[in-house]
């Protein structure tokens, strides 16, 4: 990151933030808008200062040159894993709609202080803001109550309440902000603080969830590839021997007789034919094993979740926010009550669970009151929602029971076939 670069950026934010938040003929909701925008937009320059790189660039004259690349307008948020961060979205938010609102509300109460109608800090307000009322001159008896009325409508406190001996004092930078938005805001600092720990901790838990994902996606992707290499043995074997075979057709002595060469030659030509589709068939069948092959391998090097890092921040998503041990979090099972096999908010497969015998023990679904159901299996990438109406004609079906699971082994067996294994619980 360019240190000069960023340091412009910030200078010229503070200017604008000053001209905005003081500009007071106009609305202070716009200028909050206005002010609001400006941090965007520091945000958005740093991040590109912070994802860019600095190229070498060959130039016409022969000499090279080193240039900066700006990154992305969403640099802030990415992480150290070149991944985009929900807790960062959070807490950059949470500031700037709380930094830009307190300072603009600050730069409009100064307003007064700088035109001059109104003592700055230490100075007795009632007595401030009754001269201003008098216009200048000295304010009577009328006006210093209208005064003590207007201090204790902004400040909520009587001028002379508890025994106060001195005046109220404005003072311009006097905000309080709301104990809800500080709370909201340290939860996002502390959510931005302690991911870090938490998803070091799950990288190294041998019993975490996305762990039991990865793992079982490996050790199926493994079985499948053995599987399809046996395969691709038995074509080249297959291959090799219709070539030969194309070869003894060749080589073959052919009777005297003609009729009896001519009906060889149809027989021989009949059988190369046959023989030359069936090379085909095996050359196509080797080609979509090989494509299969390479899919199951970068399947198994991106792993999944938040165990895998991106290799740039060009490479970072949006999704990121929303994948891996986030969800693993509210898929794992609860175990708040003994047996149950409810996780946050969705519900695992046990026993006989309503997603039938052969979705994985990763899976994890929901069942709605009116017939309805989702089902994900990340094991197997597979997904079923299932929507009937079993209220219809009356709630006291309760058949639906019957038919979700049956419903899930007929989908996984058609899409997996009939050999795939029951979940063992």
């Amino acid at each position: 990151m360019r240190r000069q670069t960023s340091a412009i950026y910030i200078i010229v934010a503070v200017v604008l933030i000053l001209v905005f938040g003081l500009l007071g003929r106009a609305a202070l909701p716009l200028r909050w808008l206005l002010v609001m925008g400006v941090l965007v937009g520091l945000l958005v320059a740093l991040g590109r200062e912070v994802t860019g790189s600095e190229n070498e660039v060959r130039l016409r004259s022969g000499r090279t040159e080193t240039r900066f690349s700006p990154g992305r307008i969403d640099g802030v948020l990415i992480d150290p894993r070149h991944k985009i961060s929900l807790s960062r979205l959070q807490l950059i938010l949470w500031t700037v709609i709380v930094l830009s609102a307190w300072a603009t509300l600050a730069l409009h109460r100064t307003i007064p202080v700088l035109q001059g109608r109104l003592a700055a800090t230490g100075a007795p307000l009632v007595e401030s803001i009754a001269g201003i009322l008098a216009g200048g001159q000295e304010a009577d008896e009328e006006q210093a109550v209208r005064a003590a009325a207007i201090v204790e409508q902004l400040t909520g406190v009587a001028p002379d309440a508890a025994g106060q001996t001195e005046p109220a004092a404005y003072d311009a930078l006097d905000i309080e902000i709301p104990q809800e938005v500080l709370l909201a805001l340290g939860i996002s600092l502390a959510s931005l603080a302690g991911s870090g720990v938490i998803k070091a901790n799950q990288a190294t838990n041998e019993d975490g969830r996305a762990q039991e994902i990865v793992a079982a996606r490996q050790e199926r992707a493994a079985r499948e590839v053995a599987a399809i290499g046996s395969e691709l043995e038995v074509l080249q074997v297959q291959q090799t021997g219709v070539l030969e075979t194309m070869s003894d057709i060749g080589l073959e002595t052919m009777d005297a007789d003609p009729q009896a060469m001519q009906r060889e030659l149809d027989a021989a030509q009949v059988r190369y034919d046959r023989l030359a589709a069936e090379m085909e068939a095996a050359k196509l069948a080797a080609t979509r094993a090989n494509e299969r092959i390479a899919r199951l391998e970068e399947t198994r090097a991106e792993a999944v979740g938040d165990l895998h890092t991106r290799a740039s921040s060009a490479e970072a998503r949006w999704s990121d926010m929303l994948r891996g041990d986030t969800i693993a979090r509210f898929t794992r099972r609860a175990e708040r009550v003994a047996g149950s096999s409810r996780a946050l908010g969705w519900d695992t497969p046990s026993g006989e669970s309503s997603a039938g015998r052969y979705f994985s023990a990763s899976s994890f679904g929901h069942t709605g009151f009116t017939g309805t159901s989702l089902w994900i299996d990340p094991e197997r990438e597979l997904f079923v929602v299932l929507l009937t109406n079993r209220v219809h004609p009356t709630r006291d079906n309760r058949r639906i029971v019957e038919v979700r699971p049956r419903f899930h082994d007929a989908v996984v067996r058609a899409l997996l076939g009939d050999a795939v294994p029951p979940r063992v619980d």
